[in-house]
């Protein structure tokens, strides 16, 4: 059937059929069993040489009019090459941001990025990015929302800039990968918020009140006590602690071999009071890891790691308190001792030691002898 289509005739209509419209080549109005009315154009597909059905939307949405107007559109997208119904196939089956983030996770940070950096990267996609994303078609993500989240973190400008750089390369890669245009990264143009290095440190008074917390801890593991002390005896960065294994620690000389630490590899004097920390850890012959989580069957993570430390924190009320600042801690009392900056250099690994076995002695024993000074600074505060 052939008509200038109008809202009155198509409503008149009741039998399957589709009615074709006498003024735009290939509209018409498509009735199915059950009723239900839609506009459709159909077309000769160049790309895919044969001819195509695209339904444009219910037939109530649109009069005729507009409906031969958005026709009109779509002829001259076609006569150019276009496909409506294979673009709208393809968008309807393309990726997710989910999938993005499992291959980026998969492909380049379990890949490239060393163990220290992967933690806090998980961190970020599993509390920020997964949630507020993850559903959504890795084309549809524009700027305004990627700036949206990062306006939601002000209140936290490190974070939040860390999370535009992970969103930022993810995207990049999804650019090579072929699943989003070339150039059309969203983080793209968004002012990073201005980050501003914090000085705060844990007073002697503040040590004491962390320890009775620690003391008094419940529901928390023991290997997660542990390491949050361990942490506040040698200054080292969360996920060098997190990824010590049995065979890097040599008891008798007193430090940590670091393989592949943030700044490079180097090893890591010790005072006697964070070696007795790891002399109290349970071994076990699956895992290599010091620290593990509740059940004892993985290395301890970044997440159950900050949880914890955020009920501590809050049981010991110094909630301004970041696990960070146990570094701060540990290098303000190393200054305070009296030790020269390359001492505290040492003791914190600030920058790269390229050690062989006959120099770890001359290095080693000054700068543990430093760090069992502040061990006892930290203890006598502990126990005050």
């Amino acid at each position: 059937m052939q008509v200038r289509i109008t809202k009155e005739i198509i409503q008149t209509q009741n039998e399957p059929k589709t009615i074709w419209d006498t003024e735009i080549h290939g509209l018409g109005v498509r009735i199915t069993k059950a009723g239900s009315k839609s506009w459709t154009l159909k077309y000769w597909s160049r790309p895919l040489q044969k001819q195509r059905w695209f339904t444009l939307c219910p037939f109530d949405a649109l009069t005729p009019t507009l409906a031969r107007k958005k026709a009109r559109a779509l002829v001259v997208q076609i006569a150019d090459g276009a496909d409506p119904a294979q673009e709208r196939k393809r968008v309807r089956e393309a990726a997710t941001i989910t999938e993005l983030i499992d291959r980026y996770i998969r492909e380049h940070l379990e890949v490239k990025n060393k163990p220290s950096t992967r933690g806090p990267v998980r961190c970020v996609i599993e509390s920020r990015i997964r949630p507020t994303f993850g559903k959504m078609k890795i084309e549809a993500v524009t700027r305004a929302d990627i700036s949206s989240l990062h306006a939601r973190m002000a209140s936290t400008p490190r974070q939040a800039n860390h999370t535009l750089s992970v969103l930022s390369k993810m995207f990049n890669l999804a650019e090579i990968w072929g699943l989003r245009p070339e150039n059309s990264n969203p983080v793209r143009l968004i002012e990073r918020y201005k980050e501003f290095p914090r000085d705060r440190y844990l007073s002697e008074v503040e040590i004491n009140q962390l320890g009775k917390a620690l003391d008094n801890a419940v529901n928390i593991s023991q290997w997660t006590i542990s390491a949050i002390r361990f942490l506040m005896f040698t200054g080292m960065r969360r996920g060098e602690v997190l990824s010590i294994e049995w065979d890097w620690i040599n008891f008798e000389a007193g430090y940590v071999a670091l393989p592949d630490a943030k700044a490079g590899g180097r090893i890591q004097p010790i005072s006697d009071a964070a070696l007795e920390i790891l002399r109290s850890q349970p071994k076990s012959e699956q895992l290599p890891y010091v620290f593990r989580n509740s059940d004892g069957s993985q290395r301890l993570g970044f997440a159950a790691l900050d949880s914890a430390w955020r009920g501590i924190r809050k049981t010991a009320q110094i909630e301004n308190i970041r696990l960070h600042d146990l570094r701060h801690t540990v290098g303000t009392y190393s200054g305070q001792t009296g030790a020269n900056a390359f001492m505290v250099r040492d003791l914190l690994g600030h920058k790269t030691l390229a050690m062989t076995g006959r120099y770890v002695g001359r290095n080693v024993d000054p700068t543990r002898e430093l760090a069992n000074t502040v061990s006892k600074i930290i203890q006598n505060a502990l126990s005050s």
